[in-house]
């Protein structure tokens, strides 16, 4: 049976890098991500409550109906994926 969500729920939504990988290197990464993520934000109906970045992993607990947190989480990882790919000269998937 499928999950109900209503739209004023709070969700809880993470993701942490591959394997034992370092998500941030350094604060540079972290604005770079936290752009994305108001970027993201303003193209989508979803309300951020709070965040944390840590090394290896993020949180966001965001208020929206399920298709809009998924695309900002698509939007958001798409891009930030992209940007670490080129940044450190790696290929492939950045998030599990």
């Amino acid at each position: 049976m499928r999950r109900k969500r209503f739209d004023a729920t709070p969700c809880h939504v993470f993701n942490h890098a591959v394997g034992e990988a370092n998500l941030f290197e350094d604060d540079p990464d972290r604005l770079r991500f936290v752009r994305y993520v108001r970027r993201a934000l303003q193209t989508t109906r979803v309300t951020l409550l709070a965040w944390v970045l840590m090394k290896t992993h993020y949180h966001l607990l965001v208020v929206g109906s399920s298709a809009q947190v998924s695309r900002l989480m698509k939007m958001i990882q798409l891009r930030y994926a992209v940007y670490f790919n080129r940044r450190y000269g790696k290929r492939g998937h950045c998030f599990e």
